[in-house]
C-alpha cells in the first residue's frame, strides 16, 4: 500500500513577505499581509510530490468572522478572485513545493487559519473518497492595502501612506481656533495590542456575508465600540450617558497602546468615559493598524445639540433680560472626529475620498456611538440626504444667529439675524510640515462671508480679550465703545465667566437626547442678572453693569473679570469660556461674543536624553527637571513615560 502524502514543515518567509507588504513592523506572532498582493509559502512533504498523483487546494478559514465561507483555491487555479500557483526553484528538492498565492482585492480583513487539501489522483480523475485536510499552525493576518489600486481604500501617494498609514507619532490639536495647541501622541498601531483589539471588536458583531468587504460597515463598527452603550460595557470607554460614569478626565495617557493595555487589565471594567480627543485618538491607532489611512481632524466652534434644528437662538424679554432655550445649540471650543480615506461604491465616486467618522456623537435614533462616514465632498455641496449621517455631520458645522425679543405671554418678535457665524475652523496635522498644522476648512465649507441683519445699530461696541493667561494672572478685558447717534445710550453689559471641561461639555449635551419641546427660562428681575448654564457647570464669575454713553461719547472701559486663583484650568485641555451680551436699552441693539481663554504654556517641565539614539538592549538616561513658578507647592503630580512599548506613571510626592 502506497504511502500518503504528509505535509511536515512549513516555511511562510515571514521577513520577506512582510518586507514586501510594508507589514514588517507589526509585533504580533504570524504572517501580516494586505490583501490583493502576493506571497509565498513553501511545503515540505514526506515524500516527493507528482502532481499527477495528488490534486492540492489551499484553504482559508476566517477566524475573525464566524459565518465567512473557506476560500479554497487549488493549484495552478483560481476561485473568486483568489490565485494558488506553483514556483519552481532552482536546487528544489521534489518534496517541496513553493505557493505563490494572491488573494482577492476585497479580501474580508481578519486573522485566517491555513489548511491544505490532498485529493490522491486515480486514473486522471480526482478520487473524492480520499481527502486529507492539514491545519497548519501558522496565523494569517489579511489587512487593508493602500497601495493597492483596487482596494477600496487604494490612496494616491506614497507620502499620505506613510502619514496617515505607517505614521506611529502625531499630534493632536486642541486650544482654540485662534491659538490652536498640539499635544503629540503615540498611535502605537504596530504593537500587537492595537491589531488584536481591533479585529476582536469586528469579531463582536454578527455581519451577513455580502456586508464582510464593505468598509463604510466596518468603520461603523469600529466607531460604535469605542465607548460603550448605555448601561453595557460593550466598548472601550464607558458610556457618558451612564448615571455613574465618572467624570475625571484620564490625561495621563499620551498613547493609544497605553489605553487598551489598560482596558484589558480592567477586564469586564471600563476606562472611564475620556475626553472626545480621546476617542478620536484611539479610533485612530485601530484604523491604521487594519490598514485604513485614518487622521485626526479638530473642528473649532463646533455646534453641539444638532438634533434640533440650524440656527442657535438668542432670547431676550422685553425687560432686556437674557432668555435661555433649554434645548437651544450652543457652539463648543473644540471638537474632533476622524477622517478615513476610502471608495464609497455605495455612492457616485465623486464622493470617495475623504470620510468623517465621529465615534463620540450619538445617533439620536438608536443611541449608539457612531456617526459616519460621511462624504467631506457632500458636506461641502451640501447634499445631507447621502449615508452615513451627513445631516448630523453638516449642521455641527453650519448655523445662524437668531436674536428674539421674548413677550409674557410667549410670542416672540425677530430682532436681530446673524447669517453663517459658527466662524468653525477645521484643522488636521500637516502631510509636509512637521509640528504644524493644515487648514482644510475649505474641504467642508463653500467660501461664504457672514451675512448680518440688523436693526438700529448707531453704536459700536468691540471686547478686547486675552486670548490665554498666565498662572497667577487676573483677567482683565477692555470694552470698546462709540456712540454714533446724537442721543445718550444705556448699555447693560452682562458677563459670566465659566470654566470648560471637555468631558462635561459633552456629557450634558447627551443628556437632552429625549427632549423635542423648547422650555424658556426666565432670569429673575433683580439688580444681578443670572445668566442660565446650559453647560450645568458652576460659572466662575457672572455680573452685570451699566454704562452710559453721551451722544458722540467714545469710550475704553476697563473690566476686571475674575481674580488669578479663580482662573486656573488645571488640566491642559480644559480652558475658559466668556459669554458676553451687551444691549443698548435704547434701540434694543444686540452685541453678544463668545471668547475662550487658554492656559499659557509655561516651562514647567524640561526634558533631557543623555544619548539621541539607544541601541537595542542598551540602558538610555532621560533627565526630567521640574521648574515650579507656581507659589505653591506641587504634589501628588504624576510623570508618566509612553510610547515604544514602555508605560509607566512615576508620582512626584
Amino acid at each position: 500500500m502506497a504511502t500518503k502524502l504528509i505535509p511536515i514543515d512549513t516555511d511562510m518567509y515571514m521577513k520577506k513577505n512582510m518586507e514586501e507588504h510594508s507589514t514588517i513592523y507589526y509585533d504580533i506572532q504570524g504572517l501580516i499581509l494586505r490583501r490583493g498582493q502576493p506571497f509565498l509559502f513553501t511545503i515540505t512533504f514526506n515524500q516527493d510530490f507528482h502532481i499527477d498523483k495528488y490534486n492540492l487546494s489551499v484553504i482559508f478559514k476566517s477566524q475573525t468572522w464566524s459565518n465567512f465561507p473557506n476560500v479554497k483555491i487549488p493549484l495552478n487555479s483560481s476561485s473568486n478572485g483568489w490565485s494558488a500557483k506553483r514556483l519552481f526553484i532552482e536546487d528544489q528538492k521534489n518534496n517541496r513545493i513553493c505557493f505563490q498565492i494572491n488573494s482577492s482585492s476585497d479580501t474580508p480583513i481578519g486573522k485566517y487559519s491555513l489548511l491544505l487539501e490532498i485529493c490522491s489522483i486515480t486514473k486522471n480523475l480526482i478520487n473524492k473518497q480520499d481527502v486529507s485536510i492539514f491545519h497548519f499552525d501558522n496565523d494569517i493576518y489579511f489587512l487593508f492595502n493602500p497601495w493597492n489600486k483596487n482596494d477600496s481604500c487604494a490612496l494616491l501617494s506614497s507620502d499620505q501612506i506613510a502619514e496617515y498609514v505607517l505614521n506611529e507619532h502625531g499630534q493632536i490639536y486642541l486650544g482654540s481656533s485662534d491659538i490652536p495647541q498640539s499635544i503629540p501622541w503615540y498611535f502605537g498601531q504596530f504593537e500587537r495590542i492595537v491589531l488584536l483589539t481591533a479585529l476582536a471588536l469586528l469579531k463582536e458583531i454578527y455581519l451577513s456575508i455580502e456586508y464582510h468587504i464593505d468598509i463604510s460597515l466596518i468603520l461603523r463598527i469600529l466607531s460604535s465600540k469605542i465607548c460603550s452603550d448605555v448601561g453595557t460595557h460593550n466598548g472601550i470607554f464607558s458610556s457618558l450617558l451612564d448615571s455613574h460614569s465618572s467624570l475625571c478626565q484620564e490625561n495621563q495617557y499620551a498613547s493609544s497602546p497605553a489605553i487598551l493595555k489598560q482596558c484589558l487589565i480592567l477586564n469586564d471594567q471600563q476606562i472611564p468615559c475620556g475626553s472626545n480627543w480621546q476617542h478620536a485618538a484611539v479610533f485612530c491607532s485601530l484604523c491604521r493598524s487594519l490598514g485604513i489611512p485614518c487622521r485626526i481632524v479638530t473642528v473649532y466652534n463646533a455646534i453641539c445639540q444638532t438634533q434640533e434644528q440650524e440656527n442657535i437662538d438668542i432670547n431676550w424679554n422685553t425687560r432686556q433680560q437674557p432668555i435661555v432655550v433649554v434645548n437651544s445649540k450652543l457652539t463648543r471650543p473644540w471638537y474632533l472626529w476622524n477622517e478615513c480615506w476610502i471608495r464609497r461604491d455605495d455612492l457616485p465616486v465623486y464622493y470617495s475620498g475623504w470620510q468623517v467618522i465621529d465615534s463620540s456623537s450619538i445617533d439620536y435614533n438608536t443611541k449608539i456611538r457612531r456617526i459616519g462616514p460621511c462624504s467631506v465632498a457632500a458636506l461641502k455641496s451640501g447634499i445631507s440626504g447621502l449615508k452615513w449621517d451627513t445631516i448630523d455631520i453638516y449642521s455641527i458645522l453650519n448655523g445662524n444667529k437668531t436674536y428674539w425679543l421674548v413677550y409674557p405671554n410667549g410670542d416672540r418678535k425677530l430682532r436681530s439675524i446673524e447669517e453663517n457665524v459658527t466662524d468653525t475652523k477645521i484643522i488636521t496635522k500637516s502631510l509636509k510640515k512637521e509640528n504644524e498644522y493644515e487648514d482644510v476648512t475649505s474641504n467642508y465649507k463653500l467660501n461664504k462671508t457672514s451675512n448680518q441683519t440688523s436693526f438700529n445699530h448707531d453704536v459700536n461696541i468691540e471686547m478686547e480679550i486675552p486670548d490665554s493667561l498666565k498662572f497667577g494672572d487676573n483677567l482683565h478685558l477692555i470694552l470698546k465703545t462709540n456712540n454714533l447717534s446724537n442721543k445718550h445710550r444705556t448699555l447693560t453689559a452682562t458677563l459670566t465667566l465659566l470654566k470648560i471641561n471637555p468631558i462635561e461639555e459633552i456629557k450634558s449635551t447627551s443628556k437632552n437626547l429625549n427632549k423635542t419641546s423648547y422650555e424658556d427660562r426666565y432670569i429673575p428681575n433683580n439688580t444681578n442678572l443670572d445668566i442660565h448654564n446650559i453647560s450645568l457647570q458652576t460659572p466662575i464669575q457672572s455680573f452685570t453693569e451699566i454704562y452710559h454713553l453721551d451722544n458722540n461719547d467714545h469710550k475704553n472701559i476697563p473690566m476686571k473679570v475674575a481674580e488669578n486663583h479663580q482662573v486656573w484650568l488645571g488640566c491642559f485641555d480644559s480652558l475658559l469660556k466668556l459669554n458676553i451680551h451687551v444691549v443698548v436699552r435704547e434701540t434694543g441693539q444686540i452685541y453678544q461674543r463668545e471668547k475662550y481663554i487658554l492656559n499659557a504654556e509655561n516651562d514647567l517641565m524640561q526634558l533631557f536624553l543623555e544619548n539621541d539614539v539607544i541601541e537595542i538592549g542598551k540602558q538610555g538616561k532621560l533627565q526630567i527637571q521640574i521648574n515650579n513658578s507656581f507659589p505653591y507647592p506641587l504634589n501628588n503630580g504624576y510623570i508618566t513615560i509612553d510610547g515604544f512599548g514602555i508605560s509607566k506613571s512615576i508620582l512626584i510626592k
